[in-house]
């Protein structure tokens, strides 16, 4: 009996953390369905959206955690995507087709003045301190990289090519090789 009381108290904790209420999803859901102008035929098809929509809110609040915790790179957020099902979902997951607003190639060029500003911030952020300037200058030219890979995947987002977008973490100044493996068994 106290077993299965603590597995309930557990449980109840698990739970707080990590799911959202029933007032938040529905929240949620009407700022999306506003935003994006979502309308649907009846009440049936707009509950079973909304379930689609809790459950992707889910997976993307457990996500976003993880990212925090420094364990992913970037970070996924709601879209016009967020109440379709998989299959539903193919056809822009997969190039099939393009969103009105497609742009082919990064609109805006990272600028010298953005990227030192973003430098610094990541620095600031991350108390990086480097050992002298060479060392510095090949950390600096790994974080470019990822920047520009971070700044052109989350066009795509924006664009509705990919359902995620991406950040920069404590990890954008290293080398693939130099990445902490998070996949061991």
């Amino acid at each position: 009996m106290k077993l299965l009381l603590l597995f309930i108290v557990a449980m109840s904790a698990y739970s707080a953390n990590c799911a959202l209420t029933d007032a938040e999803v529905t929240q949620k859901f009407n700022e999306f369905k506003t935003k994006y102008g979502k309308t649907y035929a009846d009440a049936n098809e707009e509950n079973f959206r909304k379930q689609l929509f809790a459950k992707n809110l889910e997976k993307i609040e457990e996500h976003n955690k993880k990212y925090e915790q420094g364990q992913v790179t970037y970070t996924m957020g709601v879209n016009q995507f967020s109440d379709l099902t998989p299959e539903e979902m193919r056809p822009y997951t997969h190039g099939v087709l393009r969103p009105k607003n497609f742009r082919a190639t990064m609109s805006a060029e990272l600028t010298e003045e953005f990227i030192e500003e973003k430098w610094n911030e990541f620095k600031a952020k991350y108390r990086k301190n480097y050992t002298d300037a060479e060392e510095e200058s090949y950390r600096k030219s790994l974080f470019v990289a990822n920047l520009q890979m971070v700044e052109s995947h989350n066009e795509k987002y924006e664009d509705g090519l990919v359902n995620y977008k991406m950040g920069i973490n404590q990890f954008a100044d290293y080398s693939k090789e130099e990445m902490p493996c998070r996949h061991s068994k």
